[in-house]
């Protein structure tokens, strides 16, 4: 073989050696968990395809989740109809995030016994799931946005489930990056705050935003901050 020809065989070894590293998408299903927007959700929701099984299943059923979280109403409806008998920790906890958000819908509705009841039911789904997975990262930020946001807008207050998860986050050697760091204070800023702690949650979203001064929840903590002060 001649020298070109080893060359040539040399770099495709290392480009193929390199391949999964470097060109490989990132996992479909955290895909889901992180996808904000609607077209980012619609756009994945084509990509998942229409395939029964539960793992496709579970992903649209987190997709129409936060579809309904950024404001399209009819999605609620198709997620709790993708996660309903799915056993797997995260269709649990997503089904449960679901059943929060109908009760929020109940309360809207002038129903507030069976608001109170979809709340209900929802908690102990996500809490099911964190006893089936604990060492989830996803499943435990999933439980504290979920306490976070539930408890913004009904009499249901988790701050002690919230601050165990934040606390177990903080310390999980895979979340030690700035970013990471600033979206904990963020989060258990937002806790105090909506408990009524306003100088605790200050000095949180003060830190949040030294931690990762350019990432989203830096610049979140960094506009909370500012209203605050106002």
């Amino acid at each position: 073989m001649s020298h070109t020809h080893v060359r040539r065989a040399l770099v495709a070894l290392v480009l193929f050696s390199l391949a999964p590293h470097v060109w490989a998408s990132p996992d479909l299903r955290t895909r889901a968990i992180d996808a904000r927007t609607a077209a980012e959700c619609r756009e994945l929701l084509r990509e998942v395809g229409s395939a029964s099984d539960p793992r496709s299943r579970t992903i649209r059923g987190i997709l129409y989740h936060n579809l309904f979280r950024s404001g399209d109403r009819a999605a609620l409806d198709r997620a709790e109809a993708e996660l309903d008998g799915l056993d797997d920790p995260m269709a649990l906890a997503y089904l449960g995030s679901v059943k929060t958000l109908q009760g929020g819908v109940a309360v809207e509705n002038g129903k507030p016994i069976r608001a109170a009841r979809m709340v209900r039911q929802g908690f102990k789904l996500i809490d099911l799931a964190v006893d089936r997975d604990p060492d989830s990262v996803a499943l435990r930020l999933l439980r504290v946005e979920n306490g976070i946001s539930v408890g913004r807008r009904s009499p249901f207050k988790r701050y002690d489930v919230i601050e165990r998860d934040i606390a177990y986050l903080t310390a999980h050697p895979d979340l030690q990056r700035p970013d990471d760091r600033a979206r904990m204070l963020y989060l258990s800023a937002s806790a105090r705050l909506d408990a009524g702690e306003h100088r605790e949650a200050a000095d949180l979203f003060a830190r949040a935003h030294q931690a990762a001064p350019e990432s989203r929840w830096g610049r979140e903590a960094r506009a909370a901050l500012r209203e605050l002060e106002e």
